[in-house]
C-alpha cells in the first residue's frame, strides 16, 4: 500500500515549504527520490545561511538572484528551499517518472505555479548518465545536489552533468553521506575537474 504523507521543511529565513513523500505501510520509502533524506535538509539549511557575497556580509542567501539547477531532486526540497530563499529561477531535476510528478505537485502545493511567484520554477527529466536528456543551451549559476552519491558510475556522470550545465564562475554544492568509503572523494576528485 503506498502512503503519501505531508511533511514540513523548516529553514531559516523562509516560509515552512510543504513536502510530498511517498512511503509503504511500514513508512519504508518506494522508492530513493520520494522521500526527504537528511542531506537534503542538511543542504537546504545550509544555502539558507551561506551569504552569496561571503561569510557575514550581509548579501544574503548564496540562492539570491541566481539560476539555480538541483540534480537528483527527489522530492524538490532544497530546490523549493533555492526559490522561497529568492533564486531568480529553479530548476529541479530527477531520472524517474513518477518522482518527477511528486516535485510537481509539490512546486505546486508551494505556490510556484501561481501567477504570483516570484521564482520560474521547472520540473525537467533528466539522467546524468546520458547526455541525450542535458538541458540544451541552458546554464546556471549555482547547481546543487543532496543524498546522490550511491555508485561508483556517479562519481564520473554526476560531474559530467555538473560541466554540461554550470555557467564560467558558477558554484556548485553537493551534499551527501558517508555511505562507502572512497566514494565521496572520488566524487570530490571528479568535481575538481569541472
Amino acid at each position: 500500500m503506498v502512503l503519501t504523507v505531508t511533511s514540513l521543511l523548516e529553514v531559516d529565513g523562509c516560509p515552512p515549504i510543504k513536502l510530498r513523500e511517498e512511503r509503504d505501510n511500514e513508512d519504508v520509502p518506494l522508492r530513493t527520490g520520494c522521500r526527504v533524506w537528511s542531506c537534503a535538509r542538511l543542504l537546504a539549511e545550509w544555502l539558507a545561511n551561506r551569504s552569496g557575497g561571503g561569510e557575514d556580509d550581509g548579501a544574503g542567501p548564496i540562492v539570491v538572484g541566481r539560476d539555480v539547477l538541483e540534480l537528483g531532486a527527489g522530492t524538490g526540497a532544497v530546490g523549493l528551499t533555492c526559490a522561497a530563499l529568492g533564486a531568480s529561477s529553479v530548476t529541479m531535476t530527477d531520472r524517474d517518472e513518477a518522482t518527477l510528478a511528486l516535485m510537481h505537485t509539490n512546486a505546486r502545493i508551494n505556490g510556484h505555479y501561481d501567477a504570483s511567484s516570484t521564482c520560474e520554477v521547472c520540473v525537467q527529466g533528466l539522467d546524468w548518465g546520458d547526455p541525450a536528456t542535458y538541458i540544451q543551451g541552458a546554464s546556471y549559476d549555482l547547481v546543487v545536489a543532496a543524498d546522490v552519491l550511491y555508485l561508483p558510475e556517479h562519481c564520473a556522470a554526476l560531474p559530467d552533468a555538473v560541466a554540461a550545465h554550470l555557467a564560467p564562475g558558477g558554484k556548485v554544492v553537493v551534499a551527501c553521506g558517508l555511505r562507502r568509503r572512497g566514494l565521496l572523494d572520488a566524487l570530490v576528485d571528479s568535481l575538481r575537474s569541472v
